[in-house]
């Protein structure tokens, strides 16, 4: 773990998981032995990495990414095309990439948060909408918040990762605090709807999981656990596999089941990756055939029913198998080495790293380089950091900065 004085201001709350960019930040601290992690600080890095691991295990993460790179690789061609640019760019997306994104922001639903609702005021109801050529299944949640005013979401794949990433948290840290939305709510709807299963947390994992290896995980969440009430007698890992092997994929008018789906989810994200870096595939591409070795294993589910459960070493076996992403933490940060051995920093995930900040700076209203904890390190901050990065010399920001020839394009 590399230590460092850092300036550091991304967090609201006590961890984020970049979703496409292979990125955890952690408020807290951070140890490659996750034995010597306080209580608080390891139960935020699972929930983060429960967050990893739904992007790069399930279809439905996959999928999002492989669709987010699309869009970033539209961005970097405009930039490169272009004489002058124009800050915050604005994203080019063709009539075919609005009709994806819409489908994926219905896949996601509401991303709001929500201290806490009335309990009793929870109903469902079910509707669908067409984008496209595609009829989309929606699933509204109606209640009370805490003032008695009336709320609706459409609930989806944000709710479904963000109540698991809780739930597996909350064996190691029962102390976290958390939002009744997104983080309780799968158990809230499960309470009101199926209540024989509401206090099973290892099942309701299961279903949540499972329902992402979907195009629509609100869909198959809410059939799964239909399912799992009526089959009570059912453990998790039962469950999840009825939704993992009767589960069909639709892509282009080809069926396709999960098992292979997850191949050609897995290349088409490695490739759209490999289509964004100038950097061969390193650590990233050891990952994803990892993932594709033990599509079938249910690697996280095995451990949650272990006797063991919860315990450090097995959250460390898992850790282990998967690989960690770039960790950035509010003392220090660690890059995954090379899957080529030695202490040699892998390149991929190095240069995904930079391209997520120069993304955010042109994407984004402020200018400041995300990156400015790495030159605080040498002592090599100046006021272009803080402004106009792109024209800062000796950094890595630099790098792909001038690859875009962004000190000559910018115009504010």
């Amino acid at each position: 773990m590399k230590s460092l004085p850092l300036i550091f201001d991304r967090f609201g709350e006590r961890g984020v998981y970049s979703t496409s960019f292979l990125h955890i930040f952690l408020k807290g601290g951070f140890k490659s032995d996750l034995s010597l992690m306080s209580k608080s600080d390891f139960g935020t890095f699972v929930h983060e990495y429960i967050h990893y691991l739904q992007e790069i295990t399930t279809i439905y993460g996959l999928m999002y990414s492989e669709m987010k790179h699309s869009i970033y690789l539209e961005v970097k061609s405009k930039i490169l095309s272009s004489k002058s640019v124009l800050l915050p760019v604005d994203i080019p997306v063709t009539d075919v990439y609005s009709r994806i994104c819409e489908r994926f922001l219905k896949g996601d639903g509401d991303r709001r948060f929500i201290r806490s609702i009335e309990r009793s005021s929870i109903t469902h109801e079910y509707n669908e909408i067409t984008i496209g050529d595609q009829t989309v299944p929606i699933h509204k949640i109606s209640f009370l918040d805490s003032v008695k005013k009336q709320e609706s979401i459409e609930f989806g794949a944000f709710h479904i990762k963000e109540s698991m990433a809780y739930l597996i948290q909350s064996f190691f840290d029962d102390e976290a605090e958390n939002y009744d939305i997104p983080y309780n709510l799968v158990e809230l709807v499960t309470e009101k709807l199926y209540p024989n299963i509401a206090k099973d947390k290892k099942k309701l994992i299961c279903v949540c999981y499972a329902s992402l290896f979907s195009q629509y995980p609100g869909d198959l969440f809410f059939c799964l656990l239909k399912y799992a009430s009526e089959h009570y007698e059912k453990d998790g890992i039962e469950i999840f596999k009825y939704g993992y092997e009767n589960n069909i994929i639709k892509d282009n008018g080809v069926k396709y089941t999960v098992s292979h789906y997850i191949d050609l989810a897995v290349e088409r994200f490695k490739k759209k990756i490999d289509d964004n870096l100038v950097a061969d595939l390193d650590a990233i591409s050891c990952i994803l055939d990892r993932v594709v070795k033990a599509k079938d294993s249910f690697y996280i589910l095995k451990i949650l029913y272990d006797p063991d459960f919860p315990n450090v070493k097995l959250f460390d076996e898992l850790v282990g198998y998967y690989g960690c992403p770039y960790i950035q933490t509010s003392t220090g940060y660690a890059f995954p080495e090379s899957a080529n051995g030695g202490d040699e920093i892998s390149s991929d995930v190095l240069e995904l790293m930079v391209q997520e900040a120069v993304l955010s700076v042109l994407l984004k209203q402020d200018r400041k380089c995300p990156l400015i904890y790495l030159c605080s390190e040498s002592d090599t901050v100046d006021d272009y950091c803080w402004s106009t990065p792109w024209l800062h010399k000796g950094c890595h920001f630099q790098i792909v900065a001038d690859y875009f020839e962004l000190s000559k394009k910018i115009k504010i």
